[in-house]
């Protein structure tokens, strides 16, 4: 019996001791199970964090875009103003060249009407210079008749370019 307790009592050392490496296994598991446990709970706060984070960045980047999207028809209504604006200015600006350009073509006409007069009078003059005393026309008048046409020419209305 004593040897039997004896066995008994040395199993239920061993199993005492046994129990105390597990106690001592399961202090360190549950340690180290509550680190983890912070470290997940540390984890799903961070991810919550980042799911608040990359929801306001693409609500900020939606902002963004209709606001670049209402500037862009700003820019564009105006670029539209702007050059309707220059269209209408150069009209006026084309309208006052052709004004312009038709006064200077009748002012010009007018006086190529008045030179031919004033050419006519002295082909008149250089004419009754040269009958009298039964002489031939003198040169000099018809160089000088030649020079005023060559001017008046040149002030014969241009077509319009």
């Amino acid at each position: 019996i004593e040897s039997g307790f004896s066995l008994q009592a040395t199993e239920i050392e061993a199993q005492n001791a046994r129990a105390a490496q597990l106690a001592a296994e399961n202090d360190r598991l549950t340690s180290e199970n509550a680190k983890l446990s912070a470290k997940c709970g540390e984890y799903d706060a961070t991810r919550e964090k980042i799911a608040e984070m990359e929801l306001s960045a693409y609500r900020r980047a939606k902002q963004i875009e209709e606001d670049a999207k209402v500037e862009l028809q700003k820019l564009r209504r105006k670029s539209m103003e702007t050059i309707e604006q220059v269209r209408r200015q150069l009209d006026a600006t084309k309208e006052n060249y052709r004004t312009v350009l038709a006064r200077n073509q009748q002012e010009s006409a007018e006086l190529a009407r008045k030179a031919g007069e004033v050419l006519g009078e002295i082909d008149k003059i250089s004419a009754s210079l040269g009958k009298k005393d039964g002489e031939a026309p003198h040169p000099e008048p018809d160089k000088a008749k030649n020079g005023l046409r060559e001017v008046l020419n040149n002030l014969r209305p241009k077509t319009e370019e």
